[in-house]
């Protein structure tokens, strides 16, 4: 993976991001940023799956879904890394590629992230660090888990970043960030 690619992909997520942005990312109540990305990660995760399981009905069509939806998996990832102030870089440094460990579904570590973040508003309103550890870890795992499926379906995580990039470049030209559906 091109740590570049990934860099300028933040960049693009960056200045195509509309939603509440944080004041202090370890006091969880000032931080709609994190809470607006980590509850996106869940939906954007399970409209990934619904594609890439339709992927076997249909290749040619399932293709092009799996690549829009992994690319908003991939900004709601960039995009909370960011929230919690962690370099982008964490996502293709790890050892999650070569940890023998059975992949689950990205879902499994979306939803890891979320009922962390819940755990952080609910005990202190506080990420602190061991739990910001564990938050890194799911997202390693989950971008370890995409680039497996992506595999599968003949594609790379380089084409989804590309592709997103120019579907937000696009957007961010015509205007078209607010509102909903992948082809606006």
């Amino acid at each position: 993976m091109d740590l570049t690619l990934l860099r300028d992909y933040q960049l693009t997520a960056h200045r195509t991001a509309i939603y509440p942005r944080r004041k202090d990312p370890s006091v969880m109540a000032d931080s709609g940023g994190v809470i607006y990305t980590v509850l996106g990660l869940c939906g954007e995760c399970g409209e990934y799956y619904t594609a890439f399981s339709n992927f076997h009905l249909n290749r040619i069509a399932g293709r092009q879904a799996v690549v829009k939806e992994a690319g908003d998996v991939c900004w709601y990832m960039v995009e909370l890394l960011a929230e919690l102030d962690v370099p982008v870089d964490v996502l293709i440094n790890s050892e999650a590629f070569e940890s023998g460990k059975p992949f689950k579904l990205s879902i499994t570590y979306a939803c890891g992230c979320a009922e962390l973040v819940k755990k952080g508003i609910r005990d202190n309103g506080r990420i602190n660090s061991d739990t910001m550890v564990k938050i890194i870890a799911n997202l390693q795992m989950m971008w370890a888990s995409l680039n497996f499926d992506l595999n599968i379906c003949g594609l790379t995580i380089e084409e989804v970043l590309e592709e997103n990039n120019k579907k937000l470049l696009s957007r961010l030209e015509r205007g078209t960030l607010n509102g909903s559906g992948d082809n606006r």
